[in-house]
């Protein structure tokens, strides 16, 4: 996934992070970070009151901004092409398997 500042986002996750985030809410992504692992935080405007750092070497971020995982989030024109789909084409329904005689 190609994640960039400016870009608007869906939050689809906020398990454990229910104060922060809201299901469904939109957000402009103010920040993208890479540190240690393969899949960027991502920051939404939301500050923190303390210094931030990676969770797996603790380096601390450049801003107070709340990195959140790019995993509880997709973007918003992605979720706007599926909903555009199911509107002009209807829900995708596969075919069940056929059964194989043995």
């Amino acid at each position: 996934m190609n994640w960039h500042v400016g870009q608007k986002v869906v939050c689809v996750d906020n398990v454990c992070v229910e104060e922060f985030l809201t299901n469904g809410h939109v957000y402009d992504v103010h920040e993208v970070r890479w540190c240690c692992n393969d899949k960027p935080t991502l920051g939404v405007g939301i500050m923190a009151s303390m210094p931030c750092f990676c969770t797996q070497c603790l380096r601390p971020y450049p801003s107070m901004m709340i990195g959140f995982g790019s995993t509880r989030f997709r973007p918003l024109d992605e979720l706007d092409r599926i909903q555009e789909e199911v509107e002009t084409e209807g829900i995708p329904i596969e075919e069940p398997a056929e059964l194989v005689e043995a």
